[in-house]
């Protein structure tokens, strides 16, 4: 039988009922394990701002090679769940570092691409929503555009220039005079990492207004991809 909205046991509409999401590292391994970075799978924890209530929890298939000689350029597979199956994965490539200063005859190995699919379990498994792409930003704020699977530009995602910890997204291809219409964050404070269980500090992600589910899980992968590139620099700056 053909999985639709309504069959489906893990629907991307979930996604739709939150128009914030915490989103941080889940420490269950032992300290042991942690320091080493040798636990095979590392699991965060999504939670709706508003209840503090455990929403979804996604599981990155990592490995000790990639963790500890390739750091937070590593390719890695992440599964978003429910309790009721997988929601959406992410699939990131290794690419070599740019910072989206190197120039358009580089080539694309130098920009961070994130994939983002369908989960098993949703109305759309396995199905490309679409990707997030680096793009070239001669050097001042980095720049990223979250595309369809059409290839239709949703949003673009830009550092803030006044906040270090902080990226803001306008709504399709950006223009000089756009305002932001939503926004990832990188949040300070332990007690709030300690309150939800996380082991670092979490990202807020502010979803767009119109921003539909497959849009949403989009813009999720593209948080995951953010802080790894973009805002724990920040954070240790």
């Amino acid at each position: 039988m053909e999985m639709t909205r309504d069959t489906a046991s893990a629907s991307l509409s979930h996604l739709a009922n939150y128009p914030n999401l915490f989103v941080g590292p889940h420490s269950s391994h032992s300290c042991f394990a942690e320091c080493l970075n040798c636990a095979l799978v590392k699991e965060y924890t999504i939670h709706d701002p508003v209840t503090n209530a455990h929403l979804f929890t996604a599981e990155e298939e990592a490995n000790w090679l990639g963790l500890n000689c390739c750091s937070h350029l590593r390719s890695f597979n992440m599964s978003v769940r429910t309790t009721d199956g997988e929601l959406c994965r992410f699939e990131r490539p290794w690419h070599c570092e740019g910072g989206g200063c190197y120039c358009c005859c580089c080539g694309d190995f130098f920009y961070q691409v994130l994939r983002v699919y369908g989960g098993q379990d949703s109305e759309r498994p396995g199905e490309l929503l679409g990707q997030v792409e680096e793009q070239y930003a001669y050097c001042v704020s980095p720049t990223f555009k979250v595309m369809r699977a059409d290839d239709s530009v949703a949003f673009t995602i830009v550092k803030d220039q006044a906040y270090t910890l902080q990226m803001e997204i306008y709504e399709g291809s950006k223009r000089r005079r756009d305002e932001p219409v939503g926004s990832i964050a990188k949040l300070r404070g332990g007690d709030l990492a300690k309150g939800l269980h996380m082991s670092a500090a979490p990202l807020a992600v502010n979803f767009p207004p119109t921003a539909d589910s497959s849009d949403r899980a989009l813009l999720l992968g593209a948080a995951f991809l953010l802080d790894f590139v973009v805002l724990q620099h920040g954070l240790r700056g």
